[in-house]
């Protein structure tokens, strides 16, 4: 995944505005692009584990 594509994916996964996003990931390092990435992909993750729980 690119690093453009792993921006527009926590974009689309946090609470953060775009401009916020953009703003911080421009000063951060690849590696912690990544962990940021990671953690909202966790966090998504874990978000559709607790829906299908309580639809079940």
């Amino acid at each position: 995944m690119t690093r453009e594509e792993k921006i527009a994916f926590i974009i689309n996964s946090s609470p953060h505005r775009e401009k916020e996003v953009v703003a911080l990931a421009k000063g951060m390092s690849d590696e912690a692009l990544e962990s940021w990435y990671q953690i909202e992909v966790w966090t998504v993750e874990r978000q559709l584990q607790d829906a299908v729980i309580d639809i079940a």
